[in-house]
């Protein structure tokens, strides 16, 4: 490897950790923000998961996150949202 790719490489290597960084912060200070207004409004707590969980690749993750670390309630909650996901993707695809 030449040193112009290596350098192109820790370039990027470094804009990838910056990246991560800056995205992981914005994420602790939405997480605060849910948090906050959540906590005295479940009606917007409710909402604000249905948009995230809508996402199919962010629900199979979170899906894979809560198999694995999750209590019994949230493993059943899920399967429940999966399930619902799934007969609203196949409804709209019956259309």
């Amino acid at each position: 490897m030449d040193d112009v790719t290596k350098d192109a490489l820790l370039k990027l290597t470094n804009a990838l950790e910056d990246i991560t960084k800056k995205i992981g912060m914005i994420g602790r200070i939405q997480l605060a923000i849910v948090d906050n207004i959540g906590e005295d409004d479940p009606k917007f707590q409710a909402k604000f998961m249905a948009v995230v969980l809508a996402d199919d690749e962010f629900r199979a993750d979170f899906t894979d996150h809560v198999n694995e670390d999750g209590d019994d309630d949230s493993k059943a909650l899920m399967m429940d949202l999966n399930q619902m996901a799934y007969d609203i993707a196949k409804d709209i695809d019956d259309e």
